[in-house]
C-alpha cells in the first residue's frame, strides 16, 4: 500500500510504501528521551516504512544519535522522516539499502493525500506496545494509554543504551525547559510554592501535524513565569533583536491566524505555542521539561480529557 506524508505547512511531503506484511502492522508508543527532547511531545509514533520517495531539499537534517538522523520541515518544523543506519547490525556489507532503515512519524500520514487529511490512517497499523516506558521515570503517558481502540497496549520498560535521565528537580524554584540539541533552554520560574501550571492534551490536526505525533501535550506558562528574553519573545511573538543564549535557534511559524508555533531550527524540537487570544499565558512543549519525571507533576497540574478529538 502506497501512502502519503507532509508538513503542517505542506512544503515537506513524501510518498512511500508499507512493507509487505499484513494490515494492521502493529506500531508502538515510543517514551525515550530523545524521541521526547526531539519532538517536544511525552512521546512519539514511528513505524518502518520501505525506502521513500522524498525530494530533501526542504527539509533540514539533525544528526540525533551516531546512527540515527531526523528530517524535519525547514519552515513549520514538523517531523516527517527518520534514517537509521543499521551497519553491523545484520544485513550485508557495504553501502547497500541493506544498511538503512527508514521510519515515517505516523502523525503526519495523510490518508486523503492533497494536504486534507487527519493524520489517522484507518487499518494500516494498530498500536500494540509502549517501549522505553523507565525512561520517564513516572511512566508518562503509558500508564494513561493503556487500551488504544479495541486493543490492549503492553508496556515494555527497558530503558535504551546512552538515554539519559530526566532532571534531578534539585532546583525547587525553576524548572528547566531545554531541547535536544541544547540551543534552546530557559529556566521557568513557579509563581508561589503552591502554584502549579496547568496542562492540557490536545489531538487538533495542526497538533499533530505540528509535533508530528498523535496527542501534543502542552504546559500553561503565564509570562510572568518567565525571565528575560523569554518574557519579551512570547509576549512579542517576534525576536527581538538580540535573542542571547537559550534562543538563537528558535524559529517561528504562523500555523493559523493568531496562532505561532515556534521550534529548534537545529533539532526540531517543538518549543511553544503563543495564541494572540491568550494574553499573557504561553503553551510550552511538555517534552521538553527536565523534571524529576516527565509529566513533572510537582509543577504541573493535567486535565484529564484530550481537547481537539473532533478534529480528527
Amino acid at each position: 500500500r502506497t501512502l502519503t506524508a507532509h508538513c503542517l505547512c505542506l512544503l515537506s511531503h513524501i510518498t512511500f510504501t508499507l512493507p509487505p506484511t499484513p494490515l494492521p502492522q502493529q506500531a508502538h508508543l515510543c517514551h525515550c528521551s530523545v524521541c521526547r527532547y526531539t519532538h517536544g511531545t511525552l512521546f512519539t509514533t514511528h513505524e518502518r516504512i520501505q525506502r521513500p520517495d522524498v525530494d530533501l531539499s526542504t527539509f533540514k537534517a539533525y544528526k540525533c544519535t551516531e546512527r540515527w538522523t531526523i528530517y524535519f520541515c525547514g519552515r513549520c518544523g514538523s517531523h516527517v522522516l527518520d534514517r537509521l543506519d543499521v551497519r553491523g547490525w545484520g544485513g550485508k556489507d557495504g553501502a547497500g539499502e541493506e544498511e538503512v532503515e527508514w521510519y515515517i512519524a505516523l502523525g503526519v500520514v495523510d490518508q486523503e493525500g492533497g494536504g486534507k487529511g487527519n493524520g489517522k490512517v484507518d487499518g494500516v497499523w494498530q498500536f500494540t506496545k509502549h517501549i522505553f516506558v523507565s525512561s520517564t521515570q513516572d511512566g508518562g503517558l503509558a500508564f494513561f494509554l493503556t487500551r488504544i481502540g479495541n486493543s490492549n497496549v503492553r508496556l515494555w520498560n527497558s530503558r535504551p543504551i546512552d538515554d539519559p535521565a530526566v532532571g534531578t528537580g534539585e532546583l525547587q524554584m525553576q524548572l528547566e525547559v531545554k531541547c535536544h540539541c541544547t540551543s534552546i533552554h530557559f529556566p521557568i520560574s513557579r509563581p508561589s510554592p503552591q502554584s502549579k501550571f496547568q496542562g492540557k492534551h490536545c489531538a487538533c490536526r495542526s497538533c499533530r501535524f505540528a509535533t508530528s505525533t498523535p496527542v501534543a501535550s502542552w504546559v500553561y506558562v503565564p509570562t510572568s513565569s518567565l525571565s528575560l528574553p523569554a518574557n519579551l519573545l512570547f509576549n512579542s511573538n517576534s525576536k527581538p533583536p538580540s535573542l542571547g543564549p537559550g534562543f538563537g535557534t528558535l524559529q517561528t511559524y504562523t500555523s493559523s491566524p493568531g496562532v505561532t508555533r515556534s521550534f529548534c531550527s537545529t533539532c526540531g524540537a517543538c518549543v511553544a505555542v503563543v495564541r494572540d487570544e491568550e494574553k499573557g499565558v504561553v503553551q510550552v512543549a511538555a517534552g521538553l521539561f527536565r523534571a524529576k519525571g516527565v509529566r513533572a507533576e510537582e509543577w504541573v497540574e493535567w486535565g484529564r480529557d484530550v481537547g481537539g478529538l473532533e478534529d480528527g
